[in-house]
């Protein structure tokens, strides 16, 4: 026979000292808790607000694509970039190898990820292995770090992966969760983050801002300028810094054990020879007598250099970085007056930068730590750049401070290419590595597209945050009378030879949207509208959701 229960009285009277404070706080906790849940469960099933997922079913259901909402859940508004549009089958073919690229704008490519390393080590693989089916997605995204990362990944692991390719680290220091001036910083508390992150990710959060910006209007976003970037300047040896590195080592670390394949980790490669730091900062506890002195001698280095006399501008910035080495722009020009430019005085002034919007040292060793401590295979980009360039990498490989040209999108390409064959486990390839040449062709990149990117890098540095770069006036007049005189000499000539570049390679791959997408814009900018429509409609049929190919297609049927 079962003893009879004590009297809930009884039981109740137990219930004493922190017995009875630990029921209290489970039930405080609890309950909103439960009450969060219902409510999330409810606008759910409800079909309430956008999608929360990175992909989205297309509308007959036979793709996933990429959400162009996504990114607005982590933003103020207005401010999220939409993520490249993506396509994969729901049900993925038979004998496909499936790869997933996951980064910020570098990965993406910028300005154009139809040229990014990407699409280009998918035609290597191909080219290389024609016997098997590759697919690469292209998961990154402008403007992200490794916090939003790790559900992006975590996404991608649902979607039968056979690879990830890493190549992240350049927005670490100055995007989502970096420390903000009048606001509590958090990067020492990176449990917090990642709720912070996950509650974002919630219908209830859209309810919230829906609510909120129905009853007030939006506040005014800070502008961006100068002032804005100044103030978010962080000091090379300062806290935030050494935290903010940690929680990257850790979002790596994530990413990584929780995808179910392959993983292949890249060290990020940045321009080091022709960017100079974007901001500069002295040792915090440099006396006010040091700070004169370390003036006079910056001074005297700076009038040497300008004269020519490079050995005695060395020696003035040597005396001055003895007094303090924390100033970015002393190595940089430390680096300019050494005999082929030094690789250690270039990656100091990438270190101090205090306008960090450059992948580290410190988040280059993270990547390398990782990859050694989980046996993945690494891909050190930054060795392979310094190598090709002999020294610090420069404007031959980069637009600006970190987006690559086509030249280094094919350099990492290549650098990537062995790492992610031995991932896949693909064994002895069975062609050579197409030259740089072929990938244009197949790509459709022309005379046209790298002067169309070039003038959107020229417009991009002309603003914030690069105005307090280095020699940045005059870095901009060359740039402009660049475009200016290439503009001018684009004759018809060479507006057939564009066209012809774009033309043959939608003839070899008349299914690849972006190649479509590519004639169509081209055939619009040299006055052929007519010819433009088809291959634009194509666009919008394979990504109705991309804005651009519709905005363009508009266009082009108002003009014929």
């Amino acid at each position: 026979m079962m003893p009879a229960q004590p009297p809930a009285a009884d039981r109740a009277a137990r219930l004493r000292g922190w017995r009875l404070w630990a029921v209290r706080l489970a039930l405080a906790a609890g309950a909103p808790v439960l009450f969060f849940g219902v409510i999330e469960g409810g606008l759910r099933v409800g079909g309430y607000g956008e999608p929360v997922t990175f992909f989205v079913k297309n509308a007959d259901g036979t793709q996933f694509t990429t959400n162009p909402a996504f990114c607005a859940q982590f933003f103020p508004a207005g401010t999220a970039e939409p993520p490249w549009p993506a396509q994969m089958p729901v049900r993925k073919p038979a004998g496909t190898l499936r790869i997933f690229v996951l980064g910020e704008s570098a990965a993406m490519g910028t300005p154009d990820p139809s040229f990014g390393f990407a699409r280009q080590l998918e035609l290597m693989l191909r080219r290389a292995y024609p016997a098997r089916r590759f697919e690469v997605v292209n998961a990154a995204v402008r403007g992200i770090n490794s916090h939003i990362m790790r559900p992006i990944a975590r996404e991608c692991a649902a979607h039968e992966p056979d690879a990830f390719v890493i190549y992240a680290g350049n927005n670490e220091f100055t995007g989502l969760y970096a420390p903000e001036p009048g606001r509590p910083d958090l990067t020492a508390h990176p449990r917090l983050l990642r709720l912070i992150t996950r509650v974002k990710m919630t219908n209830s959060a859209q309810l919230i801002r829906a609510l909120v910006r129905r009853a007030a209007p939006a506040p005014a976003e800070a502008r961006q300028d100068m002032a804005f970037f100044r103030a978010r300047r962080l000091a090379a040896d300062g806290a935030p810094r050494a935290a903010i590195a940690e929680n990257f080592r850790a979002n790596l670390r994530a990413i990584c054990t929780a995808a179910p394949a392959a993983t292949v980790l890249s060290t990020v490669a940045v321009n080091l020879r022709d960017c100079p730091p974007l901001a500069s900062l002295h040792r915090a506890d440099l006396s006010a007598a040091d700070t004169v002195r370390w003036q006079i001698l910056y001074a005297a280095g700076v009038a040497a250099e300008n004269a020519g006399a490079l050995e005695n501008a060395a020696a003035s910035y040597r005396a001055a970085a003895a007094l303090d080495d924390h100033f970015a722009e002393l190595h940089y020009r430390l680096a300019r007056c050494t005999a082929g430019g030094s690789l250690a005085a270039y990656a100091a002034a990438r270190d101090w930068d205090a306008l960090p919007f450059r992948a580290d040292r410190r988040l280059n060793d993270a990547v390398r730590a990782t990859a050694r401590d989980l046996a993945l295979p690494l891909a050190d980009a930054e060795a392979a750049f310094a190598e090709s360039a002999a020294g610090a990498p420069g404007d031959a490989l980069f637009y600006e401070h970190v987006h690559l040209r086509f030249a280094g999108d094919y350099l990492l390409a290549r650098t990537l290419f062995p790492r992610v064959a031995e991932a896949l486990a693909l064994g002895p390839p069975a062609a050579d590595f197409p030259p740089s040449a072929d990938c244009q062709a197949a790509l459709g990149y022309n005379d046209w597209d790298a002067l169309d990117m070039d003038a959107a890098i020229a417009q991009l540095t002309a603003g914030p945050p690069f105005l307090d770069q280095l020699d940045h006036a005059a870095r901009q007049a060359r740039a402009a009378s660049d475009v200016a005189e290439r503009t001018r000499r684009f004759d018809p000539a060479a507006m057939r030879r564009a066209a012809a570049t774009a033309r043959a390679a939608v003839e070899k791959n008349p299914g690849d949207w972006q190649l479509r997408f590519i004639l169509g814009r081209t055939l619009l900018a040299f006055g052929q509208p007519a010819e433009a429509v088809p291959h634009l409609e194509a666009a919008v049929r394979a990504v109705p959701g991309y804005g651009l190919p519709r905005q363009l297609l508009t266009q082009a049927q108002a003009a014929h």
